[in-house]
């Protein structure tokens, strides 16, 4: 861990997450505007090298089935788990073995649980929706909890995206990237992660069910929220010059 300009912490961790993130959004289209916390020096100390070429495609495979997932509940498939009544398929990101999954509970803290789950279902490419990517933008933080993550207490540590069409909120992620007590692991991973908001019309557990409560709650970091005003800030003052 080392410390930024501004004082905060930072580490090799949140450059290479924001990377892996970025570089599959620029993949889809460059014309999508991406908002992160880390800068694109920090980016470029983790350009991802030949040897890397298995995690890359363990995020083509993630990549592929967390697509299908999430388009089967946008259209409400009856037969995808959480879309109200009986399931009678997995949803594509469920755990495909019997595994144990170790959940960090804090650094000297760890349990094991045992998790059963068969998805053997057939998985077929949806149909793409298409949408200008000038329209959109990503705001990204990497590493949500350096400082624990520094510290070695996992459980606080999250990744967290929001994505923006036409100034309106749509979808968003928080994922825990060492896992989370009551949530189910992404496949084999031992992440585990939510997603929704209005496209999905709720909130979902990848791999999962849908996530019900009774009162609407938003979850923010206080610290990516100053950043993000400083960003909207910064893009304010240089319109304002461009128009004098």
């Amino acid at each position: 861990a080392r410390l930024k300009l501004d004082g905060t912490v930072v580490t090799d961790a949140d450059g290479e997450a924001q990377g892996i993130i970025v570089r599959a959004l620029t993949r889809i289209s460059n014309q999508i505007r991406i908002v992160g916390e880390e800068s694109q020096q920090e980016m470029e100390r983790h350009e991802m090298k030949e040897e890397d070429i298995e995690i890359l495609q363990q995020n083509e495979r993630i990549l592929d089935y967390a697509k299908q997932e999430i388009y089967s509940r946008y259209h409400r498939h009856d037969d995808v788990g959480g879309g109200g009544g009986a399931s009678t398929t997995q949803p594509q990101l469920a755990q495909t073995t019997t595994t144990t999954t170790t959940i960090l509970q804090d650094e000297n803290d760890t349990v094991e649980k045992e998790t059963n789950s068969t998805n053997s279902t057939e998985r077929s490419s949806p149909f793409p929706i298409l949408v200008d990517p000038a329209r959109i933008s990503v705001y990204v933080d990497p590493l949500d909890g350096t400082g624990c993550y520094a510290n070695h207490q996992y459980e606080s540590v999250t990744i967290l995206i929001s994505i923006i069409l036409d100034n309106i909120p749509w979808f968003g992620v928080i994922c825990k990237p060492f896992g989370s007590q009551g949530l189910p692991s992404i496949l084999d991973t031992g992440c585990a992660a939510i997603y929704g908001g209005c496209l999905l019309g709720g909130v979902f557990m990848a791999g999962g069910t849908e996530v019900k409560r009774k009162k609407t709650r938003t979850v923010v970091s206080s610290s990516f929220v100053s950043f993000v005003k400083e960003q909207d800030a910064a893009a304010t003052a240089d319109a304002d010059a461009v128009d004098a």
